[in-house]
């Protein structure tokens, strides 16, 4: 899939959206997916680079007037203040306010060469991100689905001015994503119609932000923080809906009581930050706070660190704490709480989403005006035991509701489901086909491991390049291959194992973790399946197995449903990427492949690009990536499809 994203900053800028963007983008594009975005070009930057396989597009190609840019920051700034709190600012028509006409101009020119780009990269979606471009849709050709994505909080006593503006635009698009339901109710009660409001969590990158084992005191003194302090962290910008202010006064009532905390924030300027007078005048007030509360060498401001090093930022210190007056959805709890941390936040926006009050952190009320997070920051702080507990369930929910996994599947239904709407069900040209990629058990078979030796036959007549993806071992499957032949290559054990039969080649994937879960699971006292390299029991015994492999060696490897069994494999290993690695070798282009399956461990494999098909036995968030699917199950289905590829 050819996707577009617009924004006004992407990586490395600072921000929550362009961390956001930039994990949407290098997952997409990882998974085979073409993936450009385009954004406003600041002083210095190249007008186009690629990173990471991402294409970048900077506009325009000349700089910006700062008159207009002072105009367009100056509407940009209304909109978002009032969107997080009704100030009364806005009394009459949004375009009769100062700075719309210079908002528009700015929209026009980054539309007119965004409309430039699809003419030559003919783009399958385009998604814009936050209400800074909200006019781009006027430049898009109308065939192209649109996405549009609401990233910060939706206040339901906005001006009628203002919903009014918003949601004309907004239902412009065929979809807007929000993060968090209440800003759904929101929209709709503004105006938005229901069908095309969808709720999205923004994507935290669990690969990276995960519980490690440090040196905490390196971690530390690395960035300049007392090694020996209890530390409460806040990764957040300054500005007045991000709550310092009320952060730095409970953390004041904190110092009386524990005398060596310390309170630690992450985040350099943004561009609005460097624009905006207001955003100057509050980051004045914050420091002559801390002055006046004698708070000087208590709180360190780190400003921006590295991304990637950020991980280790949030296993070095004790709490995380956010206490915005308004907030979007505020990823930075979901990485403190990948990283195993107890969370103090405030019932606003989308942080009641992650936090569950008393279980991993607490939940102040919208008017605290710091007394009481104060309290729950000093029973935390006082109470190793309690962190220790409640940053084991902010890890559990994170697996639950929050892995990367889960926004990706999602965005990629939207656009799938987008693409259907506009264009219909479609099916390659039989010439066109590059390869045939099917699942195993319920797909080319209607019983586990009964293969149906006629349908092998009938996809043999429409593309002589097979190829077989399954979580069975690769013990069975050359088996399999010694006795019905027809497969080009098979990937096995859920992506662990490549198989060429023809040369006998085999690539395995290992790791050292996987290697000591095989000898704890040598003896087990239940029955354990061994493939070459990956584990499997019946569900029941997932528990049994998970404690025999015990928590320091599972945090190095994944969990897999097949069917009705539960799989351990490396980290890194799935079917997607290792069927993409057999498509290299075997110089099949992946835009020409289709792609069969029915299971939940399939999901990876509806992530590339290519047709894909889901049998109608197939598991519902299968279906809802699907090109196509089949009205029929298993192997019934796969006899519609090879009778439409026939026809």
């Amino acid at each position: 899939m050819r996707i577009f994203f617009a924004s006004q900053s992407f990586y490395p800028s600072i921000g929550g959206v362009s961390t956001y963007l930039y994990n949407l983008a290098r997952e997409l594009q990882s998974s085979g997916n073409e993936v450009s975005e385009i954004h406003l070009r600041s002083p210095g930057e190249e007008g186009a680079e690629a990173l990471e396989g991402i294409n970048i597009f900077r506009v325009p190609k000349e700089p910006l007037d700062r008159e207009l840019l002072k105009g367009y920051y100056q509407f940009k700034e209304l909109i978002y203040n009032e969107s997080h709190r009704n100030l009364g600012l806005i009394d009459r028509p949004l375009e009769q306010m100062p700075g719309y006409a210079e908002f528009v101009k700015l929209n026009d020119i980054f539309g007119t060469q965004i409309g430039e780009l699809l003419e030559y990269h003919k783009g399958e979606i385009v998604h814009v991100h936050d209400f800074q471009l909200l006019l781009l849709y006027k430049y898009i050709p109308r065939g192209i689905p649109l996405v549009f994505t609401w990233h910060i909080p939706l206040a339901k006593n906005i001006s009628k001015d203002l919903a009014r503006f918003l949601v004309e635009h907004m239902s412009q698009f065929d979809a807007t994503i929000f993060s968090s339901p209440q800003y759904i109710k929101t929209a709709i009660h503004h105006g938005l119609p229901k069908a095309k409001a969808k709720l999205i969590y923004p994507i935290c990158n669990t690969d990276l932000f995960t519980k490690k084992r440090i040196n905490k005191i390196k971690v530390r003194r690395h960035h300049g923080l007392p090694p020996k302090a209890k530390i409460i962290l806040c990764v957040q910008r300054i500005d007045a809906k991000s709550g310092h202010e009320p952060l730095i006064r409970a953390f004041a009532r904190v110092r009386e009581k524990i005398k060596n905390a310390h309170l630690v924030f992450v985040g350099g300027k943004s561009m609005s930050n460097l624009l905006s007078q207001e955003r100057r005048r509050y980051e004045r007030h914050i420091f002559k706070l801390i002055a006046a509360l004698n708070l000087k060498k208590s709180i360190t401001f780190t400003g921006s660190i590295p991304y990637e090093s950020l991980p280790f930022v949030y296993n070095s210190v004790d709490v995380y704490a956010l206490l915005s007056y308004n907030e979007g959805f505020g990823l930075s709890v979901t990485e403190a709480m990948a990283c195993g941390l107890p969370i103090v936040g405030r019932r606003v926006g989308g942080i009641p989403e992650q936090i569950a009050h008393q279980k991993n952190g607490f939940l102040v009320p919208e008017d605290d005006d710091g007394t009481i997070a104060a309290r729950y920051l000093t029973r935390l702080l006082k109470d190793r035991n309690l962190r220790a507990i409640m940053g084991k369930e902010s890890l559990r929910l994170v697996e639950r509701k929050f892995k990367m996994r889960f926004s990706v599947e999602k965005h990629l239904s939207l656009y799938t489901a987008l693409k259907l709407a506009k264009h219909g069900p479609t099916l390659p040209e039989r010439q066109n086909i590059s390869a045939i990629i099917t699942d195993f058990d319920h797909t080319v078979t209607d019983s586990p491991g009964q293969l149906n030796v006629d349908i092998l036959r009938s996809l043999r007549r429409v593309s002589k390049n097979l190829i077989l993806v399954t979580g069975r071992p690769i013990v069975y499957v050359k088996k399999l291959t010694r006795r019905f032949g027809g497969w080009v290559c098979i990937v096995a054990e859920n992506g662990a194992v490549i198989y060429f039969p023809k040369s006998g080649q085999t690539i395995t994937f290992n790791s050292r973790f996987m290697r000591s879960a095989r000898l704890k699971a040598k003896n087990a006292p239940f029955p354990v399946k061994r493939g070459r390299v990956i584990l499997s029991v019946q569900g029941h015994k997932a528990r049994s197995l998970r404690s025999l492999v015990g928590p320091g060696t599972l945090r190095h490897l994944q969990e897999h449903t097949n069917m009705s069994e539960r799989m351990l494999l490396p980290r890194s290993v799935n079917k997607a990427r290792s069927l993409r690695i057999a498509l290299d070798i075997l110089h099949l282009n992946p835009e020409e492949i289709i792609i069969i399956g029915d299971g939940e461990n399939d999901l990876d494999l509806f992530h590339l690009p290519g047709t894909k098909i889901a049998v109608a036995n197939a598991h519902p968030a299968l279906k809802k990536l699907a090109d196509h699917v089949t009205t029929s199950a298993a192997t019934e289905g796969i006899k519609e499809i090879i009778k439409l590829l026939s026809s």
